[in-house]
Order: structure tokens, then C-alpha cells, then sequence
């Protein structure tokens, strides 16, 4: 009976080391599966930051953004909009709101929408009838759609978007079949089809119900956030929250949340910008700077990177590279473990991001029987120039 008490006495202590070991291994690949989910989301809308946003000032017309704050903060108020805006280690005093200490990602774009009709895009010659864009089209008298003529600036050498307006607030339209078009005010029209021998090229915005305009601006926007709410799993860190993708209603400037990635402690963002005499033939990185551009790291060639930041036509022609880095939690809560790391950059040191970004103290009481990785999206981005 010893023997047999000693040898089972044994075996339940490996089995409770097994039993551990799996729990650490299976948390920890089950947050990694929701990593490479939730950060293709943000890699696809990063790249997609700026496609079918006009850039002409003159054909700017009224519109409106996000209704409330903090949110309405990055609104670009009746002007061309800015395709990428982010702030700095916010702290609101509300984790609801705002994880403290964290950054925000806004980024606008017809695409970064999930209305079907924002995945839409073709092109218009002077028929009147859209190109197919694979195996469907605008046909159904419901999409709401921009038009977009492109054209050089040869004093400027640059390439600029005009919108297509019938009037100065009337600029979408549903579209029906060959050369029906209804604008904005219910009124059939032509105004939308190029003259000949040009083209004009067609973004979807969103989808509804026929014979309601109901579009706070001619393009679509995502704000990229971490918030501590109550659907935040328990299992979470009491440091941590959920990365959201919050995209905006065309019909009250509200949002639908999206949770992207849960048990995330911080995301920073670090932005890399040209800032040579002549960016739009260089696509040379020479500055990184901070989210809200108050520290960089670089040769800033006199220029202010905030004012950069502020400036819808710079953001354009000026930003190279996007850095997103997401500190989160891997596994569950481990009592058999102790972090020892009380200086966890959520950067990358090597490249200059010790003080672009945050550091943070994993000793914490919060943090410590955690433990903790590191996820980072890097872009360069396609759709601003």
C-alpha cells in the first residue's frame, strides 16, 4: 500500500504538471489564432487608408464625421480628409472609453467600411455604363456610390481626385441600368458621366433601402481603439481591454463595434514620414515620429510633424510607413509564474521607437502572473498618393 500510494502520489503530480503545461500551451495558441485574425483586419484596413478619397479643395463639399466625443476629435470638418490620424497615449479616465495610455487609429477610406457596397468599386466612360467589378456591379438602385475624375496638377506634379457633384452638397447617387442615375435630391441625372474620351472611376459607400440618402460624408472611416467594457472576457488582465474596429454610420455618425483582439494592455502607433524637398518622387522614410507628432526620431528638414499630421494634402504626399504595436496578453492567469520584466517597451528599440512609443511595467500587480507578447503591423501604404 506505501508503494502503491508513493507511485500514485507521483504520477498525480505529473499529471497536474501536464495538465498545466497544456493549459499554458492551449492558451497560448488560442491567442495567437486570434492574432493572425484580428490583425489582418487591421494590415487590410491600413493599406486600404485612403482609396477613393478625393484631394481637389475645390470639390470639397459639406460633410459631416463622427457625432460624438472623443471621437469627433478627428473629424475633418468640411475639407479633403485626412486618410490616416492618430493620437497619443490617451487618458480620458474612462477605460470605457479610452484603455489609458493608449493610442487611437482612425483611418478613412471607402473600403474600410463592411457594407457590401463599399467593397464595390469601377469605372464609368462616357455610355453611362459601369464596368463590372467581378461578378457583380452597382445595378440595383440601393448602393450609394461617388464618382471620382483624376487629373494632373502640372504646376503642383502631382495627380489630385475631384468628386463629381451635380451641386456643391449633391455628390452620390444610386444607379440603375444604362445611364439612370439618381442623385442625392431624387432627381434623375447625367452630371454623373464623364464627357468623352474620359473616364470617371466609381467607389461604393453603402448599401440601403431605394430613394434615401442618408450619407454623413463621400467616404467611409474606421476608428481602431482598445476599451475595458464589460464584454471584455474575464480571463483578461485587469491591465487589459479589447482592440475594437469601430466603423461609422453614414446615417447618425455613431458606431458599430467590432472586437478585433481581446486582452490587449496597449497599442501604439509610429509613423514614418518624407520629409525631403521632394516627397512625391522619394519614397524615402527620414523621420519617425510619435502618434500626435510631439516627439520624433529622424531629420525633420525644418518641418513641424505635427503640423505634417494636421494637413490633409501632407498626410498624402508625406506619409511612408505605418507601425502598429500591440502589447497582449498570451494565455491565461498562471499563478506559478512571475514576470520579472518592469521595462517592456511596446516598440521596437532597435529602430529608434524607445521613446516614440510607451514602456511598461509587467511587475505590476495587475500584470505580473501574465504572461505577455508582442504584435506588430507594419504597412506601407498604397492608397494615399
Amino acid at each position: 500500500m506505501a508503494v502503491f500510494s508513493f507511485v500514485l502520489l507521483i504520477t498525480a503530480s505529473a499529471f497536474k504538471t501536464i495538465l498545466t503545461k497544456t493549459r499554458v500551451v492551449f492558451g497560448s495558441e488560442q491567442s495567437n489564432i486570434e492574432g493572425v485574425v484580428g490583425l489582418e483586419m487591421l494590415r487590410h484596413d491600413l493599406q486600404q487608408a485612403g482609396f477613393g478619397l478625393f484631394s481637389d479643395e475645390d470639390s470639397a463639399p459639406d460633410f459631416a464625421e463622427a457625432a460624438n466625443a472623443p471621437y469627433s476629435d478627428y473629424n475633418d470638418a468640411n475639407g479633403v480628409p485626412r486618410a490616416v490620424v492618430t493620437d497619443n497615449n490617451l487618458d480620458l479616465g474612462n477605460n470605457a472609453t479610452v484603455l489609458a495610455s493608449t493610442d487611437i487609429l482612425v483611418i478613412k477610406g471607402t473600403t474600410v467600411s463592411t457594407a457590401g457596397a463599399s467593397q464595390r468599386w469601377s469605372y464609368i466612360t462616357d455610355t453611362g455604363v459601369p464596368k463590372r467589378w467581378g461578378t457583380e456591379d452597382f445595378r440595383n438602385g440601393t448602393d450609394k456610390l461617388i464618382a471620382m475624375e483624376q487629373y494632373y496638377d502640372k504646376k503642383k506634379d502631382q495627380v489630385f481626385r475631384k468628386l463629381v457633384r451635380v451641386n456643391p452638397n449633391n455628390y452620390a447617387f444610386s444607379y440603375y441600368s444604362t445611364s439612370s442615375f439618381t442623385d442625392m435630391e431624387g432627381s434623375a441625372t447625367s452630371e454623373f458621366i464623364p464627357p468623352p474620351g474620359r473616364r470617371h472611376y466609381l467607389y461604393g459607400i453603402t448599401g440601403g433601402t431605394s430613394g434615401g440618402f442618408n450619407l454623413r460624408a463621400p467616404f467611409n472611416r474606421a476608428d481602431y481603439i482598445v476599451q475595458r467594457r464589460d464584454t471584455t472576457p474575464a480571463s483578461c488582465s485587469p491591465a487589459a481591454g479589447t482592440l475594437y474596429k469601430m466603423t461609422m454610420n453614414q446615417s447618425d455618425g455613431r458606431f458599430t463595434w467590432i472586437p478585433v483582439l481581446d486582452c490587449v494592455a496597449d497599442m501604439q502607433v509610429v509613423l514614418g514620414w518624407n520629409t525631403t524637398n521632394d516627397p512625391d518622387n522619394s519614397q524615402e522614410v527620414s523621420v519617425l515620429s510619435n502618434a500626435d507628432g510631439t516627439r520624433y526620431e529622424g531629420e525633420a528638414n525644418g518641418m513641424s510633424i505635427q503640423s505634417l499630421m494636421s494637413s490633409a494634402e501632407e498626410v498624402r504626399r508625406r506619409l511612408r510607413l505605418i507601425r502598429v504595436y500591440l502589447l497582449v496578453q498570451d494565455g491565461y492567469r498562471d499563478l506559478n509564474f512571475t514576470n520579472t520584466d518592469n521595462a517592456m517597451v511596446v516598440g521596437n528599440p532597435e529602430l529608434g521607437e524607445t521613446e516614440l512609443t510607451n514602456t511598461v511595467d509587467l511587475t505590476t500587480e495587475d500584470m505580473r502572473n501574465y504572461r505577455w507578447k508582442l504584435y506588430w503591423v507594419v504597412v506601407r501604404p498604397k492608397n494615399l498618393q
